[in-house]
C-alpha cells in the first residue's frame, strides 16, 4: 500500500511539475510579464534542447532543402548559357551542396562556364554557424572586393572579411542581417539587430532592427541607429504601430546607399526597404530625417535600387496574404520622383518564365535592355531582357541566397574586375 502511495505522489508531483514548467514556456512564448525572470528563461532554454540537438546533428536551415520544381524543370543543375554575349559577366554566388552537406561561396565565370574561385568554408563556418542552423548556413549578400577578399554574413550573425585563402581578417561587433553596400567612401552599410529590448504598444519585438555603418579595413562600427528610433522620432510611429500586427513590424532587409548627387537625393542619403510594411524611405543620416517615404504597390519587397538620376527601382515579391505564395508572378516595378510614375520594364521577363519567390529575391539593372535576377525561392539566378528571352541561367537543386552580377563595367568604382580575377587564380593558399 505504501507503495502506491509513494508511486501517486511521485506521479502527481511529476505530472504537478510538468504542467508548471509548460505554463511557464507558454507564458515566455506569449510575451508574458514575467518572461525575462531568471526561472522563465531557465525553463524557455530546457525547452530548446530537443529542437537544438535537431539543429546540431541534421541541420536546421530550409534552405538546405532539395527544391522539387527546380527538378520539374528538366535541366540539371549549374550554368546554361543560351547566348553568349562575351560581356565578361561572373556571379559571385552561395549554394548549397547536397551531397557534401555544406554551403560553398564560389566565383563563376559566365564566359566560360567556369568556377575562377572557391572559398573553403571549413575556415570560418564557426564564426558564422546559428542556433537555427549550426555548421550549415549560408552566406548573405557576400562582396567581392578589389584585392580578392570577400564580406560574407549569416542571418543575425558578424560580418566577416575573409581572404581568397579564407583566413579571417576581420569580425565586426555587431550582428548584421540580409544586405551589405558599400557607400561612396567605401563604408559598409548593413541592417543589424539591436541586442537592447524595445516595445511597440506593449509587444516586445523579436527583432529589434537597426542601421549600422562599417569601417571596411578594420569592421569597427562608425554609425549605429535604432531604425524604430528613427521612424519615431520622424513621427511615423503609426508605419509601425498600425500596420502590422505580431512583434516583426518592420524587417528590414535593404539598405542602398547614395553615391552622387542628383535632384532628389544627396550623397550619403540611404534607401531603405522595410518589407513588413511594404514600405520604401529615403533617409538622411547626417539630420536623422526621413526625406521622402511610400507604400506600395510593390508588396513585401526584397532589394530597392537607384535605376537612374530620377528613378529607384524595386523587387516586388508580389506576394499573397498569406505570404507564402505569389500573386501570378514577382517583377521590378520602377517609381521616378520626376513624374510619379510607376512602370513595371521587365514584365514580359517576369511573367514569361514565370519568375516568383515569396520572400527575398534580388536584381542588378545591367543596361537599359537587360537584369540580373535571383530567383532565390526557386534556387535560380538568371540574366534576362525587356523581351522575355533569358540570355542564361544558373540553376540549382537546392536554395540559393543574395548573390552577386560583376562585370567590367559595374565593377569600375571599386576597381578592375580583370586585376581581381587575376590575383584571384594566382594565389596560392596552403
Amino acid at each position: 500500500m505504501k507503495k502506491i502511495i509513494v508511486i501517486l505522489v511521485v506521479f502527481s508531483f511529476y505530472f504537478v511539475s510538468l504542467v508548471f514548467f509548460g505554463g511557464i514556456v507558454r507564458h515566455v512564448a506569449n510575451d508574458g510579464p514575467y518572461s525575462e525572470t531568471l526561472i522563465a528563461k531557465f525553463a524557455d532554454n530546457l525547452s530548446q534542447i530537443p529542437s537544438n540537438l535537431k539543429t546540431n546533428i541534421f541541420g536546421g536551415d530550409q534552405s538546405v532543402e532539395r527544391l522539387e520544381n527546380v527538378v520539374e524543370r528538366k535541366v540539371s543543375r549549374g550554368l546554361k548559357v543560351y547566348r553568349n554575349d562575351k560581356n565578361q559577366e561572373y556571379i559571385l554566388i552561395s549554394s548549397y551542396f547536397n551531397d557534401e552537406n555544406t554551403y560553398k561561396l564560389q566565383l563563376i565565370d559566365v564566359d566560360n562556364n567556369k568556377i575562377i574561385h572557391t572559398w573553403n568554408p571549413d575556415k570560418f563556418f564557426a564564426s558564422l554557424a546559428t542556433s537555427e542552423a549550426s555548421g550549415t548556413y549560408t552566406f548573405e549578400h557576400s562582396k567581392l572586393l578589389n584585392n580578392g577578399d570577400v564580406l560574407i554574413s549569416s542571418g543575425n550573425e558578424p560580418i566577416l572579411r575573409i581572404n581568397p585563402c579564407s583566413k579571417i581578417l576581420w569580425k565586426s561587433k555587431i550582428k548584421s542581417h540580409h544586405s551589405k553596400e558599400l557607400d561612396h567612401d567605401n563604408n559598409i552599410w548593413a541592417p543589424i539587430y539591436i541586442d537592447e529590448k524595445k516595445y511597440i504598444k506593449g509587444t516586445k519585438l523579436k527583432f529589434h532592427d537597426g542601421i549600422a555603418k562599417l569601417d571596411i579595413k578594420t569592421g569597427n562600427i562608425l554609425f549605429k541607429q535604432s531604425l524604430v528610433d528613427i521612424l519615431i522620432e520622424n513621427n511615423f510611429f503609426d508605419l509601425i504601430g498600425n500596420s502590422y500586427y505580431g512583434d516583426d513590424p518592420i524587417h528590414l532587409n535593404d539598405i542602398q546607399p547614395v553615391i552622387k548627387n542628383t535632384k532628389f537625393w544627396n550623397k550619403g542619403d540611404l534607401f531603405l526597404s522595410m518589407r513588413n510594411i511594404s514600405l520604401v524611405a529615403l533617409y538622411r543620416p547626417s539630420t536623422n530625417q526621413i526625406l521622402w517615404h511610400k507604400f506600395g504597390p510593390w508588396r513585401h519587397q526584397h532589394d530597392i535600387d537607384i535605376y537612374d538620376d530620377t528613378k529607384i527601382a524595386i523587387f516586388n515579391n508580389n506576394t499573397k496574404l498569406d505570404l507564402k505564395l505569389v500573386d501570378n508572378n514577382s517583377n521590378i516595378i520602377t517609381y521616378d520622383f520626376e513624374t510619379n510614375k510607376i512602370e513595371k520594364p521587365f514584365e514580359k521577363l517576369f511573367s514569361k518564365n514565370k519568375i516568383r519567390t515569396y520572400y527575398e529575391g534580388l536584381f542588378e539593372k545591367i543596361d537599359e535592355e537587360h537584369i540580373f535576377v535571383e530567383e532565390q525561392e526557386n534556387g535560380r539566378v538568371l540574366k534576362g531582357n525587356k523581351e522575355g528571352d533569358i540570355i542564361w541561367e544558373y540553376i540549382w537543386d537546392a536554395k540559393i541566397k543574395w548573390s552577386r552580377y560583376y562585370s567590367e563595367k559595374n565593377f569600375k568604382r571599386y576597381g578592375n574586375i580583370n586585376q581581381t580575377i587575376k590575383n584571384l587564380k594566382e594565389t596560392k593558399c596552403k
